[in-house]
């Protein structure tokens, strides 16, 4: 397996960290390029245009996430603002560009390069799962499809409790109703919750677009939907979750149980602390 980066940057260090690179950068570059632009003027343009144009591409990055989000959430995958930076513009860049029949080979690869990597980060961001999530891990790595109809459901479960804690209600993942009788006091889930959250941060509502989605996806779609689709053989938490299917067990499905976890466990975590850090 090839070597992880040791510097990881995440969402909430994303803009702090690439600002700080940017004035390292500046500091040596400028006085080279200033000289070089005495002597041949074209290279110092084409080195501003390039420099332009990755700010823009870095300003962009967002609302691109939020399409790539969406294209690989429609595969049952989800991913984060949780790598290096130059880990994620490719992956987005990628997701957004290859065919809708190379997805799953795209995250599969992304997810088995770093599996282990997101399994240590996870553990040591919330040490109460730490038992359960690595045993869980080490049954996808070990056991083969035996592993995999064991990992999956704890993966699930795992996600399911960590968004319950970071957004302070059981049920996350129900759907918005309203109580027999009060039709005045919604029961409200996780998408509902965050909406209201970070209704005047439209970045950070870009970057949580799959919460706001989950209920259209094959993830959590319910089973008069599952049945009018015809034979439906995606990965859904209810399916797993009750015991109404036992076919789940294979590499692909596990780690898609694992995109949620890592999505709830780094990103979303990320994004919520860093505004719970700014009230």
């Amino acid at each position: 397996m090839a070597e992880k980066p040791k510097e990881q940057i995440d969402f909430v260090a994303l803009a702090e960290a690439f600002a700080e690179k940017i004035a390292q950068f500046v500091s040596i570059t400028v006085p080279v390029m200033e000289a070089v632009a005495k002597v041949i003027p074209q290279v110092a343009l084409e080195i501003d245009g390039y420099f332009e144009a990755y700010l823009k591409k870095l300003d962009a990055l967002p609302a691109q996430s939020k399409v790539a989000m969406g294209i690989a959430a429609d595969k049952g995958w989800f991913f984060g603002w949780a790598t290096t930076l130059e880990d994620l513009m490719p992956l987005i860049e990628s997701i957004t560009s290859i065919p809708e029949e190379k997805i799953d080979q795209c995250m599969i690869d992304y997810y088995r390069f770093n599996f282990e990597d997101f399994c240590k980060r996870l553990q040591d961001s919330n040490p109460s799962r730490a038992a359960a999530i690595a045993a869980a891990a080490r049954a996808h790595s070990e056991l083969g499809v035996d592993g995999f109809l064991l990992a999956i459901p704890v993966f699930i479960a795992q996600a399911d409790g960590w968004l319950s804690e970071i957004i302070g209600i059981q049920m996350p993942l129900g759907r918005k109703r309203y109580p027999k009788g009060r039709p005045s006091e919604p029961i409200t889930n996780a998408g509902h919750m965050l909406k209201q959250r970070f209704e005047s941060d439209p970045e950070s509502l870009d970057l949580l677009n799959p919460v706001f989605t989950l209920h259209d996806s094959d993830f959590l779609k319910t089973s008069g939907a599952r049945n009018q689709s015809g034979a439906f053989t995606a990965l859904n938490r209810h399916q797993v979750m009750h015991g109404e299917c036992s076919d789940y067990g294979t590499e692909v499905n596990s780690l898609k149980a694992f995109s949620f976890l890592v999505f709830v466990g780094l990103h979303l975590q990320s994004i919520c602390s860093d505004q719970d850090l700014l009230r």
